[in-house]
């Protein structure tokens, strides 16, 4: 903080460590068979999150502190399916999908974040609400020697992530990887600064096993 409002360009700097308070608790339930959908072995998972006394920057106070804490709460909840062979198609094929959803909100209750500009330490502007959403699709074939994913990952601030990638076991010791990151947002979102920076990639690589 400045040291006076006469020698406002002298700084003087009170390091202490942060404590922030954190409660929370989290499920997972395989339900074996859903009624009426027909549908076995799912896996239902969540988690709930309250932090006391976040801390977030925004508009300069009146006490020239610009940083602001708040008391958030976060949640996840997600659902998974591994789904086996092609349905509809081969059945019986030696292959298995693991398909994966969640849905995740960050709350700031009871604040006006807008009108004190908070941001988050990297400058993203932060919403009294957020949500956000992943799909992650992983398959296993060819004698569970070929891997294939993609995650997605959707906000309702217009940010979008996307991580295609593939390994194959050429052998014990040889792996083969082809895959890439791609990333689209506002330029004051996390995932705009990175497109910003050119952090996109595809890339291919080898991994070899000596011992």
């Amino acid at each position: 903080v400045p040291k006076s409002r006469l020698d406002p360009l002298g700084f003087l700097y009170a390091v202490s460590p942060d404590r922030l308070t954190k409660l929370g608790a989290s499920f997972d339930y395989n339900a074996y068979k859903i009624p009426l959908v027909n549908v076995e072995n799912v896996v239902f998972r969540g988690e709930v999150l309250g932090t006391i006394d976040n801390q977030f920057y925004g508009n300069v106070q009146p006490n020239l502190v610009a940083n602001y804490k708040r008391n958030t709460a976060d949640y996840v909840m997600g659902i998974d399916k591994y789904v086996y062979g092609v349905p509809l198609i081969a059945p019986e094929a030696n292959t298995q999908t693991l398909v994966s959803g969640q849905i995740l909100q960050n709350f700031i209750p009871g604040s006006s974040p807008e009108l004190e500009g908070l941001t988050n330490p990297s400058g993203a502007k932060v919403n009294n609400v957020k949500t956000s959403f992943t799909l992650f699709l992983q398959n296993t074939s060819m004698e569970q020697r070929l891997t294939s994913e993609i995650l997605c990952f959707y906000s309702d601030a217009g940010e979008w992530w996307f991580r295609p990638r593939a390994m194959y076991d050429v052998s014990d010791r040889i792996q083969a990887e082809i895959g890439g990151q791609f990333f689209i947002g506002h330029k004051n979102d996390l995932l705009g600064e990175y497109e910003r920076k050119g952090m996109q990639e595809i890339y291919m690589q080898w991994k070899f096993e000596i011992l």
